[in-house]
C-alpha cells in the first residue's frame, strides 16, 4: 500500500507555514553578538589589582572585551570568537573562556586551548591595548586590537 500523497493545496498550506516559522525560530536562536559598543579607550572601573590571579571579569563584555589575569598580567581579551564571530563567554569557574555557540575554548590569555579535545577556534581571540590611568583605573583602547604578546597589550601588577 503506498503513502498516502498531501494535495496541492496541503503542500503549499505547509510552505507558507514553514515559511512564516523558520525566521521567528532563527530569531529565538540566534547567537550573542560580540561587537564592541564603543570604538577608543574605555575606563573601566577596575584597578589591576582587583583582578583574581587566573580568573577573569566580564564586566565589561557589552564593551566586547573581557578582563583576565594570569599571574601578575592583566589582558583585555576581544569577545569575538575567531570560529564564526560569537560572543564568548566566562563560566562560574572564570578560568577558561568559551564559545556558546560551538564550543571553542580559549585561555585567559586569548590562545586557543590546547588541552580542548575539541576545538573549532580557527586561531587566538584578538587583545585590545591596555594601560593604567593616573587613577590607577584600567583603560582598554578597543579601537587597538593586536595579538597576544604585542607591545601594550599587558599591564604588570608590581
Amino acid at each position: 500500500m503506498s503513502e498516502p500523497q498531501a494535495t496541492r493545496r496541503e503542500f503549499i498550506a505547509g510552505a507558507v507555514t514553514l515559511g512564516i516559522s523558520l525566521p521567528i525560530l532563527n530569531a529565538q536562536v540566534s547567537f550573542p553578538s560580540a561587537t564592541p559598543t564603543v570604538k577608543g579607550p574605555i575606563t573601566t572601573t577596575l584597578k589591576p589589582d582587583a583582578l583574581a590571579a587566573d580568573k577573569g571579569d566580564d564586566s565589561h563584555s557589552k564593551d566586547g572585551f573581557i578582563l583576565t589575569r594570569v599571574g601578575k598580567d592583566v589582558y583585555a581579551v576581544d569577545t569575538r570568537c575567531t570560529h564564526k564571530g560569537c560572543a564568548v563567554a566566562l563560566p562560574r569557574s572564570k578560568s577558561l573562556l568559551i564559545c556558546p555557540c560551538h564550543g571553542a575554548h580559549f585561555l585567559l590569555t586569548g590562545a586557543v586551548d590546547p588541552n580542548a579535545e575539541e576545538n573549532p577556534a580557527r586561531g587566538p581571540l584578538a587583545v585590545y591595548a591596555v594601560s593604567v590611568d593616573a587613577t590607577g583605573l584600567l583603560v582598554v583602547d578597543t579601537s587597538k586590537k593586536l595579538k597576544s604578546g604585542d607591545a601594550g597589550t599587558v599591564v604588570k601588577i608590581p
